[in-house]
Order: structure tokens, then sequence, then C-alpha cells
């Protein structure tokens, strides 16, 4: 095939592999809906807050970097409605890694960048993410671009506007996750080490840039954030958490566990060939430290999460691409070529066709809030008619006007210990709503002992009927209907 084919030919997986991340996502549009942490997103970048007052009074209160809520922000002002604001703000993540990657390859190795543009979208992270209302996929398209520029300055040589590049993805990878911040700089630590066993002194360059701009981020933020870190309490540190961490990570972007071995049979054959090893050198160290640093941390302050560690995952596709290409462009024996092509290319096969259904299952698990039901049966209700149970205390009650797009008036909050009252005749179809509870601890509890948790008294099916749901529950007058 000549090399006009074979761009053609790389053009169309490219051109298919966006088509078909629409169908994918627009086939698990219906059954996404808001959990706390995307009403958080909302409620913190209300354009009503005004774009100062919300980074002073919410965002910087919140424990993760504040790029991710600044960009939201500007996307609630060009886009009206929330969910369209924030799967916006996502596509345009997307694209700005997707357009640095083919704005770096396009004359040297423009197929490269085509193919592994593709692979990225359809990786099962990406996929599991693009409608998600918080900060992951701009992230990983941060960790997407890192990553290419790292593996493109050991291909194409160091240049100051490389560096450069290198140095302004670090600032945005920790501006916005603190795991993809400890991505770019470890990366940053697989070059120093790199270098500093005196393969490649011209590394060093990078190596500062990504350590010195990706640490001076996250050191300002853990200064500002140390307040905070009693909020990370949910967050639980011990083996089996570690070890359903990673295996969320590995689910998603390899799929079942043959894919992960299909992968590491891939590695073995390169390092057998000899060939990208200072790629294996920088990414392997890159990839530990990621993987280590969190542990210890951890220690002090608990910080690891599955999708936390999500984000770091870009790099592993571009580790791959990288060594493919070196396969077919440097020589490579025959059978060892072909071999590390077919098990790199069937490890990427069976994660992207595990993805969409192990986005599912993420999507489905989300403890997902009643906003919609609240808005269908509560237009018309007056100030104060549903009683409400605030999940974090205040001012967190704003999140179910937040959810609901009603009025915060028409939400009453209730304080724990306040006794239930007969509200009959009821005004309002909705009498009480709860959200973010410990479900495990109040699903022996009577539907009444529920509805005296937002302070709603009388018979259950004569005076109110309860809805439970996986996130909480709602207190409904008699005759509504969900």
């Amino acid at each position: 095939m000549g090399p006009k084919a074979s761009l053609g030919l790389s053009a169309a997986v490219f051109a298919a592999a966006i088509g078909l991340l629409i169908a994918i996502e627009a086939w698990l549009w219906p059954i996404k809906g808001l959990w706390a942490d995307e009403l958080w997103s909302l409620w913190a970048t209300n354009p009503q807050g005004g774009f100062l007052g919300n980074l002073r009074w919410r965002i910087l209160a919140d424990p993760n970097p504040p790029l991710y809520a600044m960009a939201l922000q500007v996307f609630r002002r060009l886009f009206h409605e929330p969910r369209t604001a924030l799967v916006a703000l996502n596509v345009a993540s997307l694209v700005a890694g997707v357009a640095v990657v083919l704005a770096t390859s396009w004359r040297r190795a423009p197929r490269l960048g085509l193919l592994s543009c593709a692979a990225f979208l359809l990786s099962g992270p990406v996929v599991a993410y693009t409608l998600e209302g918080r900060h992951y996929a701009l992230p990983m398209a941060v960790v997407f671009a890192a990553a290419w520029l790292s593996a493109w300055m050991l291909r194409a040589g160091v240049t100051r506007t490389g560096v450069g590049a290198l140095a302004l993805a670090g600032l945005l990878a920790s501006g916005t996750h603190v795991f993809a911040g400890f991505m770019t700089g470890s990366l940053g630590v697989g070059f120093a080490l790199y270098a500093l066993a005196g393969r490649r002194r011209d590394l060093w360059a990078p190596a500062v840039a990504l350590c010195f701009s990706s640490g001076l981020v996250l050191a300002a933020f853990a200064v500002m954030a140390a307040s905070h870190t009693g909020e990370m309490s949910w967050v639980i540190f011990d083996v089996p958490s570690v070890v359903e961490a990673l295996k969320f990570v590995s689910d998603l972007q390899f799929g079942p566990l043959l894919g992960v071995l299909l992968f590491a049979g891939f590695l073995a054959v390169c390092v057998a060939a000899r060939r990208g090893l200072d790629l294996i050198a920088v990414f392997g160290a890159a990839i530990v430290l990621f993987v280590v640093a969190p542990i210890a941390i951890s220690f002090v302050v608990p910080v690891i999460v599955g999708r936390y560690w999500m984000v770091g995952a870009p790099a592993i596709g571009v580790l791959a691409a990288f060594l493919i290409r070196d396969l077919w462009i440097q020589p490579t024996p025959d059978r060892l070529r072909n071999v590390a092509t077919l098990l790199a290319l069937a490890a990427w096969a069976i994660g992207a066709a595990a993805g969409p259904f192990a986005a599912r299952k993420v999507l489905l698990d989300e403890m997902v809030w009643a906003g919609p039901t609240v808005a269908r049966l509560a237009q018309a209700c007056p100030a104060g008619s549903i009683n409400v149970r605030p999940p974090f205390g205040s001012p967190f009650i704003e999140l179910y006007p937040t959810a609901a797009g009603l009025p915060s008036a028409t939400f009453r909050a209730i304080a724990a210990g306040t006794p239930p009252t007969l509200r009959t005749p009821a005004p309002c179809p909705v009498l009480g709503w709860a959200e973010h509870v410990d479900w495990m601890l109040l699903k022996p509890l009577s539907d009444a002992q529920l509805a005296a948790m937002v302070a709603v008294g009388g018979e259950p099916a004569r005076d109110f009927r309860v809805v439970r749901r996986p996130s909480g529950f709602l207190v409904l007058a008699p005759d509504a209907r969900p």
C-alpha cells in the first residue's frame, strides 16, 4: 500500500472512530443522570453567582484544582442547558488534545497521529467519562497530549518549542486534576532517570520542565487545600480498596484479564526485539511512580480512587502506538514484529469492545439524584413546600434546586431531630426529598421512619408514600406518580 493510500485509510479509521464514539455516547445518554459531584460542579459555576464570586466562595472550596470549574464557568455562559454545557466542555477538551497530537505529527508521522487519536477516542476511559460533568475528560486530554509530546521528543529530538509545550502541559494537568499532575510529573521523573543513567543528557530539559511545572502547581494547590483534607475522609485506604481501584482502571482500559495479558505479552516481545527500550524505560518509570506515589501519600491522606488513577491511562495508549511504530520503521525480525503487532491490536480491540459495556456499568452504578422526577412533579409548588435533608450540611442544600432546576425557595432544609408533622392537604406532590444518604443504614427502616427523616408525619399509603432509590428517597403525596 502506497503512502497516500495508507494515509487515506488512517484518516478513514480516525473518522470512523469519531462516528463510533458519537454513536456510543448517544446510546449511553438516556441512562446518564447527574450525581452529587456533578451537581456540585453546576452549583459552583452557576452564572448567577458571577465569575469571581464563584471562584472565591465556591470553586476554591473544592478539594480539587480549580481549572476545570473555571473553564466550566465559561461554557455555562455559552450553553444555557446545564448538561449541554458539561458535555460541550468535555468534547472541547478531547478536540484540543487530539488537535495537539495531529498538529505535532502531521508533517512527519500523520498516520501515527491519526491512528493514535482514533485509539484514544475509543478507549474505555474516554467512552465512560465523555458525558461526566466532572474533571476527567479534560485532564485525560491533557495527559494524552503530554504523553504524546514526551514520546515525540524521545523520537524527534528536544526542541525549545517542545520543552515549552511540555511545561504548559504540566501546568494544565496539575491545574485540572491532582492525578493528572502526578502523571506529567512522573513523566518528568522518567526523563530525569533516563538522563541520569547517561543515556541522553538532552532529556534534562523536558525533565525539569515537566517536574517544575507540575510540582509548582501541585505545591501551591496543596497549601491551598490543606484545610480541606478532611473532605477526603470518605476515601478508604486498605489493600482491597487499592486493588479495586487498579481493577477499575484495568477494566476500562483493557477489558477482561485477557486484554492485560495480551498487552504484557506485547511489551515482552518489544523488549525481546530490543525495540523502544527508551520509551519503555521512561514511560515504565513514570507509570510505576504514578501508581506508587498516591499509595505513599495515602498513608497520610487517603487519595486513591479508581477514576482518579484513570486519568493517567492515555499514556499507556501513547506508549503502545510509538512501540508499534518502532517495530515497523526499524529493522526487526518479521516474526517478532508481526507477533507484537497482533498482540497490541488484540489487546486494544478487546479493550475497545468491552469499553462501552464497562462505561454503561459505570453510569448505572452512579448514585443519580431524582432531579428530573422532582422537576416534573413540583413545577407549580409554593415556597417551602418540599422538605429536604442536606446531604453534606450547609450550603449543599443548594444541590437540590440545582438538581431539579427549581427556585431555592421551593425547598426547606430540615435539621436532624425536627419532629415530623402531618402535611394534609399536601402542599405539593413532593413532600420530602433526601439524597446522598447511607443506604445500608437506611435500608431496614420503615417508610414512616424514612418520612420522619424529612419531618413528614402521618400514615404510609394514607398520607404519603415513599419511593426508595439507590441514592436516597422521595416522600410523595398519596396520589402522586413518579
